[in-house]
């Protein structure tokens, strides 16, 4: 496996682990200010969640990267 495929496989994960991170520690105000969403969280801590799924991230694709080089499993279709 290559360069590409390995950065294929982190982007995807990144992405998949960014939707899962997002929700955690949201909280939404108890009083909305006016003019604002009422379903927008008090604080984003947006910086946090993308260090975590940076790592995460990466985690997942050194785990798959391992399955796919010790043909666990593989990228490619085999038909039957």
């Amino acid at each position: 496996m290559g360069l590409f495929e390995y950065t294929m496989i982190y982007i995807m994960s990144w992405w998949v682990v960014l939707l899962m991170v997002l929700p955690f520690g949201s909280h939404l105000p108890a009083t909305p200010e006016e003019n604002t969403y009422h379903s927008a969280p008090e604080r984003a801590n947006i910086g946090r969640k993308l260090l975590i799924t940076t790592i995460l991230a990466a985690i997942a694709t050194i785990i798959i990267g391992w399955g796919i080089n010790r043909e666990y499993f593989t990228l490619w279709f085999e038909p039957f």
